[in-house]
């Protein structure tokens, strides 16, 4: 009891020191306050006015940044005294950087470089932008890409510099408009569609034109006229006949005159014809040296007797020069289209591998049959058939119509039967032509002076392919009648003989029946024709000089 009574006395005396004294004792019991400081013992954290957080020294704090720092290239998580931040974007160009500054967490903005955005707490590489969505020459479009943007734009009338991205940056191609098409803005559009005649007036000549595209109305025999006139912005064309005293002149229907003299009457120096609703007449040579001239009085017509003069001589009906002098032109033609006959609502047989052109200068290929279905490939011209680019390949199923293949305005197509045993299809189309592709090589004599013979055209090889091919035959696609170029003049088609592999038809009044690898004259020159058929028709003549 006394023992006890001794320490009580005792604590109460260090207590009374601590609190009152002016001195706290030298003991090392370490404690924490609550503002981070280590006190050697409470009665020292007392006297300062601090309460104790917990006993023994202050732990010390420490801060920790993931991405090590001021990087905002990375994502940070930064985190001290229980605490965290994660790097955040201020707004597309700027990061909020969160790092350690001592024990203690800051931030502060930063941009980010030059061709770079803000994208989930961190700077990341500007990805490349094409508002039209690459190389669309007919759209205009924009490409951003590092902070720069670059705007298609026409590099002149008729190509546009289209911007594009490659990866990540953008890039530039100069990209050619379209036959027909000009640049405008940016874009490639479409020429429009005149026609200096107003319309389907037969009884004026006029010329439809689209863009570097134009067609003259002209004859179609002597009682009917081909006009092309615009059908909204496109060219068409359709056959109309003369009035029964009308006779087609020059792509127009004219009236028929009781006397009509083409040089205008007695012109011994151009070869004339005269016309009388019954007859019609040339101007010839009477003799070497003077022309039998026909002329209108009134109504009736007379002929005279005229002389050339001296240094004149007559040659084919006129009055010319003795003097001339030669000279040869190389002919070198590469794929040169001449339309034989236009189609509307028809249906056509294609054999697998047949070409047809179709509205607007498309060209539709029969790539394949099989079953109730037929594959076709689309493309935007005959030139784009030549060097195979396809717009696309379609499969066609037989009753079902489509009207725009590839985004194409092909016209309506319709598939009515396939048979692919003998590989063929007959289609239903809208429109579509069949035409002739011809490549000639060889030499032009030209007569060079106001009196001379006839210029002299000699081929060494003049090759024609028919799309879909030259047939008389078949009650779709009979072509008895029409004309294809040959050898510089057009020929009237007579008949196409399967069975005997042979073609017949009129050139320069000469009736010519053909078969494969026959020999031929024409204008004193010898010539060889191979001859290509399939069981649709003649789909390729080749003419050589032998």
């Amino acid at each position: 009891m006394k023992l006890l009574f001794i320490l009580f006395i005792g604590l109460m005396v260090l207590s009374a020191g601590c609190l009152g004294g002016t001195n706290c004792p030298d003991t090392k019991d370490y404690v924490c306050g609550v503002d981070g400081k280590t006190y050697d013992n409470q009665c020292l954290a007392d006297k300062s006015n601090v309460k104790v957080d917990y006993e023994g020294p202050c732990r010390a704090s420490i801060c920790d940044d993931s991405d090590g720092g001021k990087d905002t290239l990375a994502v940070g998580r930064t985190s001290a005294e229980g605490s965290s931040n994660t790097d955040s974007c201020k707004d597309k160009l700027t990061v909020t950087e969160y790092y350690c500054e001592g024990n203690s967490i800051s931030s502060m903005a930063i941009p980010c470089p030059l061709g770079y955005v803000c994208e989930s707490g961190k700077c990341s590489v500007s990805p490349c932008d094409d508002s039209d969505g690459g190389i669309k020459p007919l759209e205009k479009g924009t490409a951003s890409a590092s902070g720069k943007t670059s705007t298609d734009e026409c590099k002149s009338a008729g190509a546009v510099t289209e911007y594009y991205c490659d990866g990540s940056v953008v890039t530039s191609k100069t990209v050619d408009c379209s036959l027909g098409q000009q640049c405008v803005d940016g874009a490639c559009v479409e020429y429009p569609c005149t026609d200096s005649d107003g319309g389907e007036d037969e009884l004026e000549a006029g010329t439809v034109t689209k863009g570097s595209q134009s067609s003259d109305d002209k004859c179609s025999g002597v009682t009917a006229v081909t006009e092309y006139y615009c059908s909204g912005d496109k060219i068409s064309s359709k056959k109309i006949s003369c009035a029964s005293d009308f006779e087609c002149v020059d792509g127009a229907c004219v009236e028929i005159a009781p006397c009509s003299d083409s040089d205008g009457g007695k012109d011994k120096f151009t070869k004339g014809t005269l016309k009388t609703p019954d007859h019609e007449y040339q101007d010839s040579c009477y003799s070497d040296t003077s022309v039998l001239e026909y002329y209108c009085s009134g109504d009736a017509y007379q002929t005279e007797k005229i002389a050339c003069g001296f240094g004149y001589e007559c040659k084919f009906g006129e009055c010319k020069e003795l003097d001339c002098t030669q000279d040869i032109d190389q002919i070198d033609i590469k794929d040169s289209i001449y339309d034989i006959e236009d189609y509307s609502s028809e249906t056509l047989r294609l054999y697998v591998g047949d070409i047809v052109e179709l509205d607007d200068d498309l060209i539709m290929r029969l790539v394949s049959v099989s079953g109730t279905q037929a594959t076709v490939r689309i493309f935007q011209d005959y030139e784009k058939f030549d060097d195979n680019d396809e717009e696309c390949e379609e499969d066609l199923e037989e009753g079902v119509s489509e009207n725009d293949l590839c985004g194409e305005n092909t016209g309506d197509v319709e598939v009515d039967a396939v048979n692919d045993a003998d590989d063929y299809a007959d289609i239903i189309l809208d429109d579509f032509k069949v035409i002739e592709v011809y490549s000639a090589e060889g030499e032009e004599l030209v007569w060079l002076g106001s009196s001379c013979p006839d210029d002299e055209v000699v081929y060494e090889e003049f090759d024609m392919y028919f799309h879909p091919y030259l047939d008389t035959e078949s009650s779709g696609l009979n072509l008895d009648g029409y004309s294809f170029f040959i050898l510089g003049e057009y020929a009237d088609l007579i008949d196409i003989d399967l069975g005997d592999g042979e073609i017949r038809f009129e050139l320069d009044n000469d009736d010519y029946r053909l078969e494969d690898g026959d020999k031929f004259e024409y204008n004193g020159q010898d010539y060889q024709v191979d001859l290509y058929f399939h069981d649709g028709g003649l789909y390729r003549m080749l003419i050589q000089l032998d």
